[in-house]
Parts: C-alpha cells; structure tokens; sequence
C-alpha cells in the first residue's frame, strides 16, 4: 500500500511482512539538499508511525551525489532518529552507476562510524528478491 510519493521517491508499506519500501525515481537527479532532508523526514515519520523495523530501498534510479553535509545529515540526525524508532534492518538494491552507488556507501560508512548504539544492520543487494529474503528471516 503506497503511503507517500513526490517527485523523488514512492514509498509502500507491506502490511503482510510489515517493511517498508521506497523506491528511488530518476528526478532525484534535480534534487536539492532541502528536498533530501525533507524526503527522509517523511521516510522516518512513515517508520515511527508504523513502527516499522525492516526497510527496502531501491536506489537503482537514485541519481543525486550525496554530499557531505548531507552525509553529516544522515549519520547525525537522520540514522539516529531511525535507531530511536526501532529499525533493526535495511536492505539497499544499489545503483549501477558508479559515483551514485560511492555516495551512498559513503553515508552509510559514516553513519556506520558514528557506532550509534543499537545500530540497525545494512546490507547491499544487486536483486530485490534476495534483499526481501534477509529482511525477512
């Protein structure tokens, strides 16, 4: 059941399996650090609302280089929101292109670096079925 959509991204959530999913559309390209912040504030209120412990994203179409201080953002307020709200796991279909799929890695090893206790576990993933099978067992 789709519970948020803009430009950027679509987000369901699996009430069978209680995940949810966010997939990444190829305008992200034109996104700006606002409507990133904004994006993931929206994910993040999805996951407290629904106590929400596994996430699926797909960024295969996920264009926009995360920045530094969007990667700041991310490990220092964003992830730390998502560990307060319960997350244990978030599976990421990476892009195919290259300075996209270093970005985000980029962000998730800093997060990674800021050992914030109870830290959800991460995982990358070329095919969603395999993603849904670790977030699920």
């Amino acid at each position: 059941m789709e519970v948020f959509s803009n430009s950027f991204v679509k987000v369901e959530i699996d009430f069978t399996n209680f995940f949810i999913f966010a997939k990444w559309l190829p305008k992200t390209e034109s996104m700006s650090d606002v409507e990133y912040k904004q994006t993931f504030s929206s994910i993040a209120d999805i996951i407290e609302k629904n106590n929400i412990k596994v996430w699926l994203g797909d960024t295969l179409e996920f264009k926009t280089p995360i920045v530094p201080t969007l990667q700041d953002w991310t490990a220092n307020e964003l992830n730390p929101r998502l560990v307060k709200a319960g997350l244990k796991k978030m599976a990421m279909i990476v892009p195919e292109e290259f300075i996209a799929q270093i970005s985000v890695e980029q962000s998730v090893d800093e997060m990674n670096s800021r050992n914030i206790e109870n830290q959800f576990e991460i995982k990358y993933f070329e095919k969603i079925e395999d993603a849904k099978i670790w977030l699920l067992k």
